[in-house]
């Protein structure tokens, strides 16, 4: 998030997200640190702005926990920034058509929301589904996105 307006946005879709600003530290109430919680930001203009740009996480949320709208809310905040969700430590189904046994390694999917990119870099009117499966297993991908009706139009980032 590169303004105040877009901090003030994701704090109020997100009240239990933690803010960093690239791994680099920065004062909060007073003390040097990596990790902002979301009520430890400063409320005034002047205090948000001084620790741009921030990025913002929310982890180890049970999908239970998730309420109901989130996906709109959360977009809404967004507006057309960039961003993302990423779930990780999943497993993949088996799926025995393709002798495939189920796997929980790699078995990860992020959205890059108006991104073309998995590091939020290149803008796009769209979003962009990465999904994360091991080495080799093009086949997993191409069942899993047409599962959602899809298909994988991509060749894998980290092949070998």
């Amino acid at each position: 998030m590169t303004t105040v307006d877009e901090v003030r946005r994701m704090r109020e879709a997100v009240p239990g997200a933690w803010y960093l600003r690239d791994c680099e530290t920065v004062e909060a109430a007073g003390e040097e640190t990596y990790r902002i919680e979301g009520p430890d930001l400063p409320t005034d203009t002047p205090g948000l702005a001084g620790l741009l740009p921030l990025e913002a996480a929310w982890e180890e949320v049970p999908f239970s926990d998730v309420p109901k709208g989130f996906e709109e809310t959360f977009l809404s905040a967004v507006g057309t920034g960039p961003a993302s969700l990423e779930w990780w430590w999943t497993t993949w189904p088996s799926i025995p058509e393709l002798g495939l046994p189920s796997s929980a390694k790699h078995a990860e999917v992020q959205i890059a929301i108006n991104s073309a990119d998995l590091y939020r870099e290149v803008a796009a009117d769209a979003h962009t589904v990465f999904v994360h499966v091991r080495s080799g297993e093009i086949k997993r991908a191409e069942w899993l996105a047409a599962q959602a009706g899809l298909q994988v139009i991509g060749t894998g980032i980290w092949d070998g």
